[in-house]
């Protein structure tokens, strides 16, 4: 442990370094090995949000009275988990990505 204080007269006071975990650093050295050894891609896609932001601003005015609000967030992790996924048409192997003719 590393004890010490603030330089430069700012202001916070002391502070202690502890040392890391032994489980702190073996996940640390697993999350950089898998980032940096398996192979990644990313997708993205654009979303009209519009009729989306309209609906939270209306369930917003009706929870109004309750105190509750709900958050751009929330739809979409709601709208996820109501959503059948598609079948998958790309897959991803060590050597390529494989796209399907055909997918059902």
């Amino acid at each position: 442990m590393l004890r010490g204080q603030a330089e430069g007269g700012a202001e916070g006071g002391d502070w202690t370094d502890e040392a890391h975990s032994q489980v702190r650093r073996i996940t640390a050295q697993r999350l950089l090995e898998s980032k940096t050894t398996v192979p990644h891609y990313y997708l993205t896609v654009d979303c009209r949000m519009d009729k989306l932001l309209a609906l939270r601003a209306q369930l917003n005015r009706a929870l109004e009275k309750d105190g509750g609000k709900i958050s751009v967030n929330d739809l979409i992790v709601k709208a996820s988990a109501m959503a059948r996924p598609p079948p998958a048409a790309l897959s991803r192997g060590f050597s390529a990505l494989r796209q399907q003719a055909q997918c059902e």
